[in-house]
């Protein structure tokens, strides 16, 4: 049990703390988040991390959740799924996973491969739908993908809007439009 006089890791929501003593798996994913993500400009209400958030929420099984609040006194949804937040962030911002979705496999590959990953991050339980988490990443390529697509169509660089195109190994074409960084276009 932790010493209350003694400053512990804490979760901060709003005006309310909650300690963090018996919930190791979001001390874990904030290091993470803060050596990975943070780096990567995957911030705290970024798109990336609330759409991370809610393909968690919807697919982590209720049966750890319950347990997880168990060890945790009142802890919010956000806090519950946090270890999985971060690590679905981590795949959708790694370079090596966005040149696989906007790359020219087939279809069918892509998706085999996001229902791979997902499944990694959120497994199978008999009271959890890890299909709609995998329905909410695969949106998220297909709007990658139309992003890409709309812009070489236009003749422009493409927006940006999740944070993570600036990793594809495709975009040094933002070179050959006179752009000389690519936060410029961000």
């Amino acid at each position: 049990m932790s010493d209350p006089t003694k400053p512990g890791k804490r979760w901060i929501k709003g005006d309310q703390q909650t300690d963090l003593a018996r919930f190791g798996e979001a001390l874990v994913a904030e290091r993470h988040w803060r050596g990975t993500l943070t780096p990567r400009r995957v911030v705290v209400d970024s798109p990336l991390l609330l759409l991370a958030e809610e393909s968690a929420t919807v697919g982590k099984a209720k049966a750890v959740m319950k347990e997880r609040a168990e060890r945790v006194k009142d802890p919010s949804p956000g806090l519950l799924v946090y270890p999985e937040t971060v690590k679905l962030a981590r795949l959708l911002s790694r370079p090596s996973f966005v040149d696989a979705v906007l790359g020219e496999a087939p279809s069918r590959w892509k998706r085999a491969l996001v229902e791979r990953e997902v499944r990694s991050i959120l497994p199978d339980a008999e009271d959890a739908e890890n299909w709609r988490a995998i329905a909410r990443v695969w949106d998220f390529v297909l709007g990658l993908q139309d992003c890409v697509r709309d812009a070489r169509w236009l003749g422009h660089i493409p927006e940006d809007r999740w944070n993570v195109l600036r990793y594809w190994s495709g975009f040094p074409q933002a070179q050959d439009a006179g752009v000389t960084s690519v936060d410029q276009v961000m």
